[in-house]
């Protein structure tokens, strides 16, 4: 009876530590200019702070927030879109590689770039052989993060992707806005951060 409670709560500290993993804070996941992590937008930041980080946008345009039933902006960095909604970023949708999406001071992904494969071995004690493991990652994520799975999103048809709606504030409270990594044969193709 010991056993089987011990296994128990171990795999449901497993189960309950893959989710806290998943956990993103909304303040870490940011877009930024290529090579440059340790700043960067995010959700919920002002216009200010967009034009102080990115500098000028090519191009601003009206934009009809149908949910919201006002009116806001489009901020254009090339092909890559800011949303602004009163003087705040409400959603970002990267489509060129000019801007980089990723976790602040840890890597950073651009449309354009390729999942990558490692390949390691592990010992596995004295005289056995050793464990061959390939495991794909881009950034930050992993295997266990990229679904290889054939869909359509926002008018994009992909081959492979990676999402989280589990973005959190400093104090761990949930917010409804998460992020959207689009592949076609191992490359991105699209990077949204937003409401789903």
């Amino acid at each position: 009876m010991k056993k089987i409670i011990k296994k128990t709560f171990l795999f449901g500290l497993l189960f309950l530590s893959s989710i806290l993993s998943a956990q993103y804070k909304i303040s870490e996941m940011i877009v930024m200019k290529p090579g440059v992590m340790s700043q960067g937008i995010a959700y919920d930041d002002t216009v200010d702070k967009v034009t102080h980080v990115l500098g000028k946008p090519t191009k601003i345009e009206d934009f009809y927030f149908e949910i919201n039933e006002e009116y806001g902006k489009i901020y254009y960095y090339n092909k890559n879109k800011i949303f602004i909604l009163n003087n705040k970023v409400s959603s970002i949708d990267l489509s060129d590689n000019t801007l980089a999406f990723g976790k602040k001071n840890k890597f950073q992904i651009r449309v354009g770039d390729e999942i990558q494969t490692k390949i390691y071995y592990r010992d596995r004690g004295p005289g056995m052989p050793k464990i061959k493991t390939v495991e794909n990652y881009i950034g930050g994520f992993t295997d266990t993060d990229i679904k290889k799975e054939k869909g359509r999103s926002r008018n994009i048809d992909y081959t492979s992707y990676i999402s989280s709606n589990n973005l959190v504030d400093d104090d761990n409270e949930r917010y409804d806005i998460g992020f959207e990594i689009l592949f076609t044969d191992n490359k991105v193709i699209s990077v949204f951060l937003g409401e789903p």
